[in-house]
């Protein structure tokens, strides 16, 4: 209670209070710091593992803030549709770090509205290998502005709440590949435009302790981006393969928390 009341009590420095309300029944799931673990597939392109931080607040005065930190823990090709790449064998490290805000519309005790914006930048590096020998490197760092609106129903009073986000992300991307089988690297920007559903299903298991299960959609599209056109000929693979701009990857998650 001491860390949410001195989060309180600086933003109250910041943020007009004219329209402080009532305490809500949704800060009792929405104030919350977890950790999960998720998998992702996007059909015909990759497979991926990652952990995560989050943690978000709901104040008095109904205003949402989330906070988002992202790191890749595998990638793999093997159900890749492109020649080759479902052969090779990869290392990745990725990152993320994000931040929404949004006002919360309560229209009742039982049902919320949280319109919101957001930021984050990302980066993540792929090594290409075949045979444990390395064939080539690209960097995809990115820009990610986003809005979209979550909405939350509590099922059971203090105990379980089912939430649905729907969002809209625009990312930036520079990306570095190689301009020659040689190791000489050139830039490529790009952009992406991603949908994305989000549902969540909360559960309290103490007033201290919560569990979070999610499932997300996304739906990612773009112009055909002008990645230089390198063919590895030893392993089968152009540069141009490895990163895709129009896919659709299924997301599931599961974070673990604190309550305060």
């Amino acid at each position: 209670m001491k860390l949410k009341s001195t989060i309180t009590i600086f933003l109250s420095a910041m943020i007009p209070t004219a329209f402080a309300a009532e305490s809500s029944p949704f800060q009792l799931f929405d104030n919350n710091i977890t950790a999960g673990y998720a998998v992702a597939s996007s059909f015909g392109n990759n497979e991926t593992s990652s952990l995560n931080a989050n943690g978000q607040v709901l104040f008095d005065n109904n205003i949402w803030l989330n906070l988002s930190v992202f790191t890749k823990l595998t990638l793999s090709y093997a159900n890749s549709s492109e020649p080759g790449m479902n052969q090779t064998l990869n290392n990745s490290a990725g990152s993320r770090f994000g931040i929404k805000g949004g006002y919360a519309f309560k229209v009742n005790n039982s049902y919320n509205v949280i319109p919101h914006i957001g930021f984050a930048y990302g980066n993540q590096l792929l090594a290409i290998n075949e045979d444990s020998t390395q064939q080539f490197i690209i960097e995809d760092p990115s820009f990610n502005y986003s809005f979209g609106v979550k909405q939350e129903l509590i099922l059971i009073p203090k105990k379980l709440k089912f939430a649905t986000d729907l969002g809209y992300n625009y990312s930036t991307h520079e990306a570095v590949l190689p301009n020659n089988t040689t190791g000489n690297l050139g830039h490529t920007d790009y952009d992406v435009s991603s949908l994305l559903i989000t549902p969540e299903l909360q559960w309290n298991v103490t007033d201290r302790f919560t569990v979070i299960g999610y499932y997300q959609y996304n739906y990612s599209y773009g112009d055909a981006p002008n990645f230089p056109n390198v063919d590895f000929a030893n392993i089968g693979v152009n540069s141009s393969q490895v990163i895709k701009n129009n896919y659709s990857q299924n997301l599931f998650g599961i974070n673990f928390g604190f309550l305060f």
